[in-house]
């Protein structure tokens, strides 16, 4: 409820680019969380690739535009990165403990609860209703809600939330991809470079599991002596 929350607030004073660029942050947060909520060890490939992908992050947000009201927009935006980051964690904690169903509607029901309590106070008009609003819940819901939630929890079972979060660093790169399909926003050479060298992050972890995996299966087939 949180992430939703303070990352929808804070796209009212930053653009979306950035704000998928700063959500991306959770990437080096999860590992940081993981060590010690879940006492869990984080090896070495996964350090750097998530000093990689934070590089690649802070080179991309360089270039990013912002209103006058930018930094605050920022500040909820990583406010919302914490709180994935967290999620994420705990996901990986208890996934496999619950039914994906059940466990995704119980998530989303919430979510729905709390934020209709906190419509209150938050400033501006409420309750409007017309063909736009309607399509956007409708949209968000499917897409940013439901499918979402249901297949991070079900990964989740199968993937340390370390990987998870080197994975996920493509959110701002398609975050950023989007912004230019949707709403005609400009991607910088900040932002080519940046996500160029996310995307190196993403390969690196992806390419040290496939090998680590490899190496199991060929000990585990060994005879035993």
């Amino acid at each position: 409820m949180l992430g939703y929350v303070f990352q929808t607030i804070g796209l009212l004073y930053t653009s979306a680019g950035a704000s998928g660029l700063i959500t991306g942050l959770y990437v080096v947060i999860l590992p940081l969380i993981s060590i010690v909520y879940l006492k869990t060890r984080v090896s070495a490939v996964i350090i750097i690739s998530s000093i990689i992908a934070f590089t690649g992050l802070i080179i991309t947000s360089a270039g990013a535009i912002s209103g006058p009201l930018g930094w605050f927009g920022d500040i909820l935006t990583m406010i919302c990165a914490i709180a994935y980051a967290m999620n994420l964690a705990y996901l990986s904690k208890r996934a496999a403990d619950f039914d994906s169903y059940v466990f995704s509607f119980y998530q989303l029901f919430i979510v729905a609860v709390f934020s209709a309590i906190a419509i209150p106070f938050i400033p501006g008009e409420h309750f409007i209703v017309n063909s736009y609003v309607i399509f956007t819940i409708i949209f968000t819901a499917l897409f940013a809600g439901v499918l979402a939630i249901f297949v991070t929890t079900r990964a989740m079972i199968y993937v340390e939330p370390s990987v998870a979060g080197i994975i996920f660093v493509g959110e701002p790169i398609f975050a950023a991809l989007t912004s230019v399909w949707l709403i005609n926003e400009h991607l910088s050479l900040y932002t080519i470079i940046g996500g160029g060298i996310m995307v190196m992050a993403i390969f690196i972890v992806s390419l040290s599991k496939y090998i680590e995996s490899r190496t199991s299966a060929s000990v585990s087939r060994l005879p035993d002596t």
